[in-house]
C-alpha cells in the first residue's frame, strides 16, 4: 500500500463544506486535518494492529466552533495578546477590536481560527495545502495577508 490522501464532508461553516483530509501511510498511520482553522484534527498510529489516537479532538464541527479555546486550530495573525489592542508598526499606531477584554487574542474574531481554508491535494500524493486569505478590512492588521500551510 503507498500513501494516500481522502477528503470527507465534515461539516458546514459559513455556508461552506468543511472537509477532513486524511493521509495515511503505508505503516496505515493516519494524519487528520479539518479545513475549519486548518485544525490538526488527529495523529493515529497503529498499536498492537489497533488504530491510537494520539491528539485530543472533537468529533464534530459544532465543539470546534463552539469551544472558547482553539483546540487543535491554527491561529494568527499573532498567537498570544496584544496588549490593549494596538500596536505601533513603522511609526504608525494600529487600533485592532478587542477580543479578549481590552485586548486581542490569537488574531481577534477574525484570525485565522475563524477561516475555512481552501485545500489542494494528490489522492495519491502526501500534502494536502490549505490557503486562506486575512483581509485588512475585517481585521484591522495593515495589510491583506495570504497564509498557506
Amino acid at each position: 500500500m503507498r500513501r494516500t490522501i481522502s477528503a470527507v464532508p465534515f461539516g458546514v461553516y459559513q455556508g461552506e463544506s468543511v472537509y477532513l483530509y486524511t493521509i495515511e501511510n503505508i505503516h496505515h498511520s493516519k494524519l487528520k486535518v479539518l479545513s475549519y482553522a486548518a485544525t490538526w484534527y488527529d495523529f493515529e498510529v497503529q498499536v498492537d494492529r489497533q488504530p491510537h489516537s494520539l491528539v485530543l479532538h472533537f468529533d464534530n464541527l459544532a465543539d470546534y466552533i463552539e469551544t472558547p479555546y482553539q483546540v487543535g486550530k491554527t491561529v494568527g495573525r499573532v498567537a498570544g495578546r496584544i496588549g490593549n489592542a494596538t500596536f505601533s508598526l513603522n511609526g504608525q499606531t494600529y487600533h485592532l477590536p478587542p477580543n479578549n477584554g481590552r485586548h486581542l487574542l490569537h488574531g481577534g474574531n477574525h484570525g485565522l481560527q475563524t477561516h475555512n481554508f481552501r485545500a489542494r491535494f494528490d489522492p495519491d500524493g502526501d500534502t494536502v495545502t490549505l490557503t486562506t486569505t486575512l483581509a485588512s478590512a475585517d481585521d484591522g492588521f495593515p495589510g491583506d495577508l495570504t497564509v498557506t500551510l
